[in-house]
């Protein structure tokens, strides 16, 4: 390593010498030399005495990601077993027969024929497309067993696993502790003595509406599950092994789930170390790759002997060699010419940022799609907007000073309103007209309490001055035709809320709910506090309305429900309940928090 570090430095002050590297091509050029000539002959050898270990990682890496394909298709078999139990119990005569089977006798162990006959239609029905599906098994609370299956008869079943000793079992425990969850047992929980690939699924059967135990499902998968997604055996192929491997299977002390090829070495290694030990088969010339199933936390593994995967690595060497070779001359040639092409861009650039430093504005340079053409285009264009700012900046000043003036005027309106009022309230005392009095100091109240200097945020207590202050005007509109009783709680009055969430519903109870309604009207103002949350309730007994979406799609609502919405958030709103020639009822709900507390504010 040393002397090829006093070659590199040797050749870096041969090129600074002779080279005088100052432009971006002369270095491009000294750093490619450098590059090809020391590196790629560098890594020939190298990777020709480590090729072993190349080939290896990629095997490991290309295998890894084929277990992760093989571990997506054994989830869908996995997923449509655990549909398929879901599907089971969301049948609602399934569940309604297994309630009703405490009424049969205790000591009998099989349902009586119309369940089997109802459970063989069910199942068949759900199991029609599933061919790796070996048997269903439901046991009631009660302890009678229906088998579904071909494998054994439903009385060996029942006399070899009566429920009182399945609830003994690890398996029933977790699914108990599951709560109705699917769980997935690396063996055949009814046949813990079998040789065979074989795997259940087990679920608590729940009551969906009183959550209360039905019974018990149990379904049995066959080998075949696995087919799809692992190779096709081949005894001649020397393509490895692939198993599943579920390190918590107590199934005749071998963890091994299935194993798509028997090999009694691969497995007496997995069995004495009771799951993957990658280091214990490195140490037995095996290559293991290892991928963990996220619904299972099963291992998925593929195992092959090194001597069969690096068999072919002999050539390697031969093969570095001629492509070293031919890589530096092509390398050689391209860096020359690529030097070139990067040397021609930063060229015209130069020109075009040296012509713009003279004053010139219009630049006639043409540029690339490459990264320097890319610059170019951009230096062009900022040229080009640097041109249009002092427009923009002056006409911006110009719209600031609107935008002040209007300002100005906005403050200035409020205040002309409210001496008008003033003045009306005033001619109307002296003329001795009261009504038109009432009418312009409430009006000039509502005004004030909406404009509520510029704030969104008010009180309750204002809220409710501002609706009496509307009351006055509208009972001197409609000569007092209309009652209204207003009870909010004094422990809420106090507390903040967005202006103008009650006031839009009284006007619709007024004009759609009482002005068509013959005779007197009544209206209800309710605010009370219910746990953490204000709750405003709205009623009247007007005529009511059919279609409650009239009310929704009001623009007064709308702007309520998405104000409240933007303050506090979705689970907050409006109500309505309505009843022809009944009434109406409005429900505002809002949080007991400041607003200034919420992200709006």
């Amino acid at each position: 390593m040393i002397n090829i570090f006093s070659i590199i430095h040797n050749l870096r002050s041969l090129i600074k010498k002779y080279l005088k590297i100052r432009t971006i091509k002369n270095r491009y050029l000294a750093a490619m030399i450098i590059l090809i000539i020391v590196p790629i002959p560098l890594i020939g050898i190298i990777s020709v005495s480590n090729s072993s270990n190349i080939v290896e990682n990629n095997h490991k890496e290309s295998y890894l990601s084929n277990l992760e394909k093989s571990s997506e298709l054994l989830d869908n078999n996995l997923d449509n077993i655990t549909n398929i139990m879901r599907i089971i119990l969301s049948n609602e005569n399934l569940r309604n027969e297994l309630k009703t089977s405490k009424q049969y006798t205790l000591n009998d162990s099989s349902f009586p024929i119309q369940s089997v006959n109802l459970f063989s239609n069910i199942f068949r029905a759900y199991t029609i497309d599933t061919t790796y599906i070996d048997s269903i098994c439901l046991y009631s609370n009660e302890g009678r067993l229906f088998y579904y299956g071909t494998r054994y008869g439903g009385g060996k079943i029942m006399q070899q696993n009566p429920y009182s000793k399945l609830k003994e079992k690890e398996w029933y425990k977790k699914a108990v502790a599951a709560n109705g969850k699917e769980i997935i047992m690396g063996y055949n929980v009814l046949d813990e003595g079998s040789t065979e690939f074989s795997f259940s699924s087990v679920k608590l059967l729940k009551d969906t509406e009183t959550f209360e135990t039905l019974g018990l499902l149990i379904i049995n998968v066959k080998e075949s599950a696995f087919l799809k997604a692992f190779p096709k055996a081949d005894v001649n192929s020397d393509n490895g092994v692939f198993l599943v491997v579920d390190k918590n299977k107590k199934n005749n002390d071998s963890p091994i789930v299935f194993m798509n090829q028997r090999d009694k070495d691969i497995e007496g290694l997995i069995n004495n170390a009771k799951g993957v030990d990658i280091n214990a088969l490195e140490r037995q010339g095996y290559s293991a790759s290892n991928y963990t199933n996220d619904i299972t936390g099963w291992n998925i593994v593929h195992i092959i002997k090194k001597s069969q995967l690096l068999k072919d690595t002999r050539l390697i060497g031969v093969y570095t060699v001629i492509v070293s070779v031919v890589a530096i001359l092509v390398a050689l040639f391209l860096s020359i010419f690529v030097s070139n092409t990067l040397n021609r861009p930063i060229k015209r650039l130069k020109r075009a940022i040296s012509d713009v430093g003279k004053g010139k504005r219009d630049i006639t340079e043409e540029f690339g799609d490459d990264e320097i053409g890319v610059l170019g285009n951009q230096f062009k264009v900022m040229v080009k907007e640097n041109l249009e700012l002092n427009e923009r900046i002056t006409c911006s000043r110009l719209k600031q000073r609107e935008a002040e003036l209007i300002a100005l005027q906005a403050q200035i309106n409020p205040h002309f309103l409210y001496n008008t009022l003033d003045s009306i309230y005033w001619l109307a005392k002296i003329k001795k007209a009261d009504d038109i009095a009432k009418m312009s100091i409430a009006l000039s109240d509502i005004f004030k309490l909406s404009l509520n200097k510029g704030s969104e945020i008010t009180t309750v207590r204002n809220e409710m001055k501002q609706i009496e202050s509307y009351l006055v005007i509208q009972n001197l509109r409609y000569n007092n035709r209309f009652a209204v009783n207003i009870h909010i709680d004094e422990s809420i009055m106090d507390h903040e809320i967005i202006k103008l969430i009650i006031q839009p519903f009284i006007e619709n109870a007024m004009l759609h709910g009482l002005e068509p309604k013959a005779g007197d009207g009544k209206i209800d103002i309710i605010g009370r506090l219910e746990g953490e949350d204000i709750i405003f309730v709205i009623k009247d007994d007007g005529i009511g309305v059919e279609n409650i979406h009239k009310f929704e799609s009001g623009y007064g609502v709308r702007n309520v429900q998405e104000r409240i919405e933007l303050y506090y958030g979705e689970d907050y709103g409006v109500t309505f309940e309505s009843e022809v020639n009944k009434g109406t009822k409005v429900t505002v709900k809002i949080p007991f928090q400041k607003v200034t507390q919420l992200g709006g504010e």
